[in-house]
């Protein structure tokens, strides 16, 4: 007979080493500073890092563009233009699209198989509780039915 069948082993798990935090560098021209993946750690640092140089980059700046780089950002607004519009026009062209799907498959029912026979169908029957004279206000306002 086995003398440790009676024992168990049990080992100690350490906790997982927590990797020492980079500290941030001094923001320098022509680097930039791009957000960590890493969530941050409990402390007083914030949640991200900000992207100095790419706000400088973007839209305004402080020197004046030249000549070649007006011209393309007109050019990129027109393209993001035409293609706002390109995808506004689509959209509703797939909007038209299925509303006719939508009513030929309406037309379709009705037409053939079960809806053919309802009150709406192909071969509804005469509406007899339809009203055949027409309604018309007096001097009065009242409602009269000739």
């Amino acid at each position: 007979m086995d003398p440790t069948a009676d024992y168990a082993r049990v080992l100690r798990i350490r906790p997982e080493e927590i990797e020492d935090e980079w500290e941030s560098v001094p923001y320098e021209e022509g680097w930039s500073q791009v957000k960590t993946r890493r969530p941050a750690a409990t402390g007083g640092k914030s949640s991200s890092t900000i992207d100095l140089n790419a706000e400088m980059n973007s839209g305004i700046s402080n020197s004046p563009l030249d000549k070649k780089q007006r011209e393309n950002m007109a050019r990129a607004q027109k393209k993001k233009e035409a293609k706002l519009a390109a995808d506004k026009l689509q959209e509703e062209r797939l909007r038209k699209h299925k509303k006719q799907l939508e009513k030929a498959k309406i037309d379709e029912f009705y037409s053939t198989g079960k809806g053919k026979n309802t009150p709406w169908g192909k071969n509804a029957p005469s509406r007899s509780k339809t009203p055949q004279s027409v309604a018309s206000i007096n001097e009065f306002g009242q409602l009269i039915w000739e």
